[in-house]
C-alpha cells in the first residue's frame, strides 16, 4: 500500500516518526535505498537523529527489531527498559 500511495502521502517531521534506516544508512545511502519521490532534507534527518520524539523501530536488511536477539539499534536499551 505504501508503494501504491507513495505519491499521495504526507511526511510528518522525521523527529515524530524516526525510523531505523536513519541510523542504518547515511543520508546519501537512504536516497539510493528508498528512492523516495519526496524526502526530508539532510538537516531534518540530522536533527531527528539527534533529538527524536518518537522512534519507530522498523527493520531493514541491516538491522533487527528491538525485541530480536542481536539488535544493535542505538536506542535498544531504552526500549528494553520501557518494556520491563
Amino acid at each position: 500500500m505504501n508503494a501504491v500511495l507513495s505519491q499521495n502521502t504526507y511526511c510528518f517531521e522525521p523527529r515524530l516518526n524516526l525510523v531505523t534506516i536513519f541510523y542504518d544508512f547515511t543520508y546519501k545511502e537512504m536516497l539510493i535505498y528508498r528512492r523516495p519521490p519526496k524526502f526530508y532534507s539532510k538537516e531534518q534527518v540530522k536533527k531527528a537523529v539527534g533529538s527524536p520524539v518518537a522512534i519507530h523501530f522498523t527493520t531493514s536488511f541491516l538491522s533487527k527489531r528491538t525485541w530480536m536477539r542481536g539488535c544493535q539499534h542505538q536506542h535498544v536499551n531504552e526500549w528494553l527498559n520501557i518494556r520491563r
